[in-house]
């Protein structure tokens, strides 16, 4: 009677681990002909993916199947004079998707401890994380209703999802509720600067965005003076936030040596042109202005009347000269012989017309 036992429980044993490998390869061939079907659809958005892989994947219980150290390497494109196509790689160490509701199909999505950054997809596994530029320590989340009974539902849907992931990841904001917290590390000059980041639901809408308090330490140690209109505007614009910092300390390194190449170049006039010009070239003449007129809101030093309405017109021709095309390399010349451009306090003012 023992020996049946134990034959019974060895059995019992073996059909559960044949079973267990066999759901195992089972959901990595299904998961490798869903990447399959994903890859030409990213690129038809702009997004080349050029890897996608997995360590592992498992059944971690009745409802929910998760991949561990699952990796892809993308590459997108980009536009504007500072933008180039961005190659990065992105690990999440643990992917679960889970059944929340069978009634209702509802199924959560939690990515956890993942990182995006831009080195080769070989060196991202590596346990010390290096210091690059990219977003650490990450956990997302997702929770969605999906019709598995009908086919063109469930395909439109999961569209949806993509696109809403896409302009999270673009633009920071989404129509369907994403949670999401990490860490964004990136390079003004030589030096790092991190930054917290969060999304927040907003009447529906899911937004990204960044610690103003961390916001303002970055401007404190780049010294750079930036009133509180401006802070709010980059919290609410994070994946803008690093772009915006180096522009304007790109900016102030060339108004200084164009100042002490020639004496007579007006610093201030130079940056105000200069800033707001390759503003608009990256981000465009809208996103340029409410930037530059936030400046002048609140200003961190004393400006008369006179002072702002200079400031508001310079910015003007910077967001002008971008519109008409011209170079960056032909705007000090632009700034020292326009009439428009006003390059002192004894220049008649104008009032901007756009």
């Amino acid at each position: 009677m023992k020996n049946l036992i134990i034959a019974i429980v060895i059995a019992v044993i073996f059909v559960f681990g044949i079973g267990y490998f066999s759901t195992n390869v089972l959901l990595k061939k299904a998961s490798y002909k869903v990447l399959d079907f994903i890859e030409p659809r990213a690129e038809a958005r702009g997004v080349e993916l050029k890897t996608s892989r997995f360590e592992t994947v498992r059944p971690s219980s009745f409802t929910s199947i998760t991949w561990n150290n699952f990796i892809i390497g993308a590459v997108v494109a980009q536009n504007g004079p500072f933008a180039k196509n961005r190659e990065f790689s992105v690990l999440i160490r643990e992917l679960k998707i889970s059944l929340k509701n069978i009634f209702t199909q509802t199924i959560q999505v939690e990515a956890n401890d993942l990182d995006i950054e831009s080195p080769e997809v070989s060196e991202i596994l590596s346990t010390a994380r290096r210091q690059r530029e990219g977003v650490y320590n990450g956990n997302a989340r997702i929770v969605v209703s999906l019709n598995f009974f009908s086919k063109k539902k469930f395909r439109k849907q999961i569209k949806n999802i993509y696109q809403n992931l896409l302009s999270l990841a673009r633009n920071g904001k989404s129509q369907i509720p994403i949670y999401f917290e990490g860490t964004s590390f990136f390079k003004i000059g030589s030096v790092f600067f991190q930054a917290e980041l969060r999304t927040h639901e907003i009447n529906g809408e899911c937004f990204l965005t960044m610690s103003p308090h961390d916001i303002k330490q970055i401007a404190d140690l780049t010294e750079e003076k930036l009133t509180n209109a401006e802070i709010n505007i980059l919290s609410h614009h994070p994946l803008l936030a690093p772009q915006l910092f180096r522009i304007r300390n790109y900016v102030h390194d060339k108004a200084m040596a164009a100042k002490a190449k020639n004496s007579q170049v007006p610093y201030d006039t130079y940056y105000h042109v200069l800033g707001s010009f390759l503003l608009t070239k990256e981000f465009g003449a809208k996103f340029a202005k409410k930037l530059t007129d936030a400046h002048e809101i609140e200003p961190v030093r004393p400006n008369t009347p006179a002072e702002h309405a200079i400031d508001y017109q310079n910015n003007f021709m910077g967001r002008h000269y971008a519109e008409q095309g011209y170079s960056e390399n032909s705007i000090l010349n632009r700034v020292m012989t326009d009439p428009q451009v006003i390059r002192s306090s004894n220049d008649p003012i104008r009032k901007e017309t756009a």
